[in-house]
């Protein structure tokens, strides 16, 4: 989470866990941001969520997999 009245560098720790060799390009996607909205509206409590669309599937929900964005 980076706070609203952040004003310095945003940097990326990355790290290899696979055993093969892997160079990063540049130019190549490596991470991706999501700018959200805080809402501090008071939170109201209910019995049960209505359906959605997506459910309860977890990350990957949109269809597609990690491998189907990796290159070569």
């Amino acid at each position: 989470m980076i706070n609203a009245d952040y004003r310095g560098k945003v940097k990326v720790v990355l790290a290899k866990l696979g055993d093969q060799p892997y160079r990063v390009e540049k130019g190549e996607w490596i991470v991706q941001l999501t700018i959200e909205k805080i809402n501090n509206r008071e939170l109201q409590e209910v019995v049960q969520l209505a359906d959605t669309k997506r459910g309860d599937q977890r990350f990957g929900g949109s269809g597609t997999t990690m491998d189907q964005n990796l290159k070569g």
